[in-house]
């Protein structure tokens, strides 16, 4: 069991880091339009 917990735990974290980057990528590209 608690193996397959941790796995869950780092695939929840990568989905996270993913998500992260998409937003911080969306938000930057909403600046660059407010700019051009």
């Amino acid at each position: 069991m608690e193996g397959s917990i941790l796995e869950l735990r780092l695939e929840l974290k990568e989905n996270e880091k993913k998500a992260a980057k998409k937003r911080v990528g969306s938000l930057l590209d909403k600046l660059k339009n407010k700019k051009s």
